[in-house]
């Protein structure tokens, strides 16, 4: 029996992500699906729309059969820490393959990007290159893999893709990478057809707009009012002004301290 590996966001759960467990299910029957998702706190600085607690149970309902969370200081990380928090996870979990989706749908294109980036100064002077130029990391990235081996990756899902691969060669891993074709665009912010993206989803309920044909009947009953992280804001605004108010620390002490501990907090994840 194969274990099999999603690493997930559900921000919110919706049918492309229906597609993609029912894919590995017709994929590898009788398989064992475990998911890596991240919690309350996502990638970009964003909350989850739907708690870490509702969205186990959603997963869980539609066959997955373990949900771990990827921890805060991965899940809000860049691609690369991402990927390396959730590799970790399931490779320690010993699963077998992992299944995730690709703009491009070729892992042999995927495999090889991934390849050039381990131990290859050429590749990471060219990156450093760039990003003097003013050019931001993911840029830098596809540039660098243009000029080495012919290919570039600018979609998100190959991007992840490519870090995912990354890792799991850096760990020596026997997990196996397999791809299932994307259906639609992450940033795309249209309503399409039965499939869109979550962004499209997450944009249609800021416009209050019906989403009903775009993800099953449980999860809108899951989705609250006042879900977006700028729903949270004068929270965070008072617990912060709280916050100073109260610590006796004159300010420069309190910002280094506190620029000591997220430093340090990196440091552990890097």
């Amino acid at each position: 029996m194969y274990k099999i590996g999603l690493i997930v966001e559900y921000n919110p759960l919706h049918n492309g992500h229906i597609y993609h467990i029912n894919k590995v299910k017709e994929l590898y029957p009788d398989s064992l699906i475990i998911v890596v998702m991240s919690g309350n706190f996502l990638q970009r600085g964003d909350t989850s729309l739907i708690n870490k607690w509702d969205k186990t149970k959603l997963a869980l309902m539609n066959g997955v059969d373990l949900v771990i969370e990827l921890p805060f200081v991965f899940a809000t990380q860049s691609a690369d820490k991402f990927a390396h928090g959730a590799i970790q996870i399931l490779d320690n979990l010993k699963v077998n393959k992992i299944v995730f989706g690709s703009e491009c749908n070729d892992i042999n294109i995927l495999k090889s990007m991934a390849s050039v980036q381990i131990n290859n100064m050429k590749y990471d002077n060219l990156v450093k290159k760039y990003m003097k130029e003013g050019i931001n990391y993911p840029t830098a990235m596809s540039y660098a893999l243009e000029k080495i081996c012919g290919n570039t990756v600018k979609l998100p899902n190959d991007i992840l893709g490519v870090c995912y691969i990354k890792e799991i060669l850096s760990l020596k891993s026997n997990m196996e990478p397999i791809t299932i074709k994307r259906t639609n665009d992450y940033n795309s912010t249209q309503l399409n057809l039965n499939i869109c993206s979550a962004t499209a989803i997450r944009q249609a309920l800021r416009e209050k707009k019906d989403i009903s044909k775009y993800v099953p009947e449980y999860t809108l009953s899951y989705i609250k009012k006042e879900c977006f992280i700028e729903n949270y804001f004068p929270f965070l605004k008072c617990s912060s002004n709280i916050f100073f108010n109260c610590l006796p620390l004159p300010d420069t002490i309190l910002i280094l301290f506190l620029s000591c501990s997220l430093s340090k907090l990196l440091s552990l994840i890097s």
